[in-house]
């Protein structure tokens, strides 16, 4: 099926960048500085309240999810959903399966996963 819009073709090594240097200056141009920066400041606020109150705070829950709206509007969908999932377990665990945070945890992965 040569020449089919089906056909597969493997990359071979001069197709791939040739450091990681490469790969991030690859990134930085699809990616928004600003998402890169506010994803940034929102990773070490979660850094921090993790090491102060646990990775199950409620004030820790909260950062997280704001990182997970920060990585979806960086295009990041799949990231914003998996990271969805942890938080959605966590929720769970601490409030109950049906406590209307873990609901709204589980609705904004719904609203990742199918847009519109």
């Amino acid at each position: 099926m040569k020449g089919s819009p089906c056909s597969f073709s493997p990359k071979t090594p001069g197709h791939r960048p040739d450091s990681a240097g490469d790969v991030a200056a690859q990134l930085a141009a699809i990616i928004n500085a600003d998402d890169t920066d506010a994803i940034q400041s929102s990773d070490e606020k979660v850094r921090k309240l993790t090491a102060e109150f646990g990775e199950t705070a409620p004030a820790t829950l909260e950062a997280r999810l704001h990182r997970v709206r920060l990585i979806a509007a960086s295009g990041d969908i799949a990231g914003a959903v998996r990271e969805c999932d942890r938080i959605a377990a966590q929720y769970a665990q601490m409030y109950g399966t049906y406590d209307h945070r873990t609901c709204d945890v589980r609705n904004m992965k719904q609203r990742l996963t199918f847009p519109g």
